[in-house]
């Protein structure tokens, strides 16, 4: 299967080079594996996470149970909400802004929200 380690199969991210809290991760080239590293923000070694919220429904609640928790994105080393409009999740937590009503229509065979376009403006607020 796709985690029997065989190079052939081992298509994934992954961290290599990892020895010890004051070592740099560095990529190590390898045929046949795609290979990856965590986000460097502000400090060496950390993991930057987002998460894009509709803030009229049932996702903010849930985001600031995260929050509250520091579950899911919230423990990252650095996050990022991304929502349509800024949003106050809770005291220096505000989601960033993206031109977007977050609107896509559902289709596919499975029937599900075909929202690529939406997450090409996230990427770039993401990014920026």
């Amino acid at each position: 299967g796709p985690w029997d380690g065989r190079e052939e199969t081992a298509q994934t991210c992954t961290m290599r080079g990892v020895a010890g809290p004051s070592e740099e991760i560095k990529k190590e080239p390898r045929m046949g594996v795609v290979s990856g590293v965590p986000f460097t923000w502000d400090a060496p070694n950390s993991l930057f996470c987002f998460a894009l919220m509709q803030p009229n429904n049932y996702e903010r609640e849930l985001l600031e149970l995260q929050l509250h928790n520091g579950w899911s994105v919230f423990g990252c080393d650095e996050y990022e909400i991304v929502s349509n409009s800024s949003v106050r999740l809770h005291p220096g937590v505000v989601s960033s802004a993206i031109d977007s009503d977050l609107q896509c229509e559902l289709g596919g065979e499975f029937g599900t929200a075909l929202n690529t376009e939406i997450f090409f403006v996230v990427w770039r607020k993401v990014i920026e």
